[in-house]
């Protein structure tokens, strides 16, 4: 673990990179692929425009995800990506400090490392687990929320990229893969279906207080009134 002052700035350097790709059209990072997906092209005229790296991305996907329902929670201080070579799977990791203070870091599996498009999934899935972070299981409700989102990222970074679009289903968690994050997914479309409004209503219960892992099967029927019976107890995990 590096010194606070060192944390510090490089978390202040990850922020800075997440600032400068959403800040203007001019700058606004392009679909180009980049060799690696944490390297970028050098900028240093203000007429250029910057490549997508997984750390610009997970900025966008953060406000992607607050704009919808609500702001994170900043008791947690993202650190930035990582990439992991002794895993198969994405997640978030929660790594200790002397200091107390609570961080969280995105891992994404190494082997993803020169393939943008399913590294990019991984990640979208993961930044909706850093809007209510914290040690533990996410919910099914969660799990159906980062699968939706992520899709959606997914159709918005490579919407001229017809390889990676037609990738999209087979990144999706498919029943006989993981079943249950495909089920996730499907609930939540339907929620949406019956509810168009039903992120304006989760970021409402979001802002008394409510976390995500805390939405329990009585909040979703008082959300949600048109919603079954049935369809509200299939968010159990």
């Amino acid at each position: 673990m590096k010194t606070s002052r060192n944390l510090r700035y490089f978390v202040a350097s990850v922020f800075l990179t997440s600032i400068l790709a959403a800040c203007s059209t001019v700058n606004t990072p392009q679909n180009a692929p980049a060799q690696h997906v944490l390297e970028t092209e050098s900028c240093d005229n203000e007429e250029c425009t910057y490549t997508w790296t997984l750390v610009s991305r997970l900025g966008n996907a953060i406000d992607y995800i607050e704009e919808r329902i609500g702001e994170r929670n900043k008791e947690y201080t993202i650190l930035g990506v990582e990439l992991v070579i002794d895993s198969s799977r994405p997640k978030v990791w929660y790594p200790r400090h002397d200091s107390g203070e609570r961080y969280v870091i995105v891992q994404i599996p190494s082997e993803n490392s020169h393939d943008e498009c399913v590294a990019s999934y991984q990640l979208a899935h993961e930044a909706m687990h850093l809007i209510d972070p914290g040690p533990g299981t996410a919910s099914y409700f969660e799990e159906g929320l980062a699968e939706y989102f992520a899709s959606q990222l997914l159709e918005d970074w490579f919407e001229h990229d017809d390889n990676c679009l037609n990738k999209l289903q087979s990144l999706r968690y498919q029943p006989g893969v993981n079943e249950e994050y495909a089920n996730a997914l499907d609930m939540v479309e339907r929620l949406l279906q019956l509810h168009p409004d039903a992120f304006s209503r989760i970021r409402s219960l979001r802002e008394q207080g409510v976390t995500l892992d805390e939405i329990s099967e009585r909040h979703l029927s008082q959300l949600f009134p048109n919603i079954s019976a049935a369809l509200v107890t299939a968010f159990r995990w």
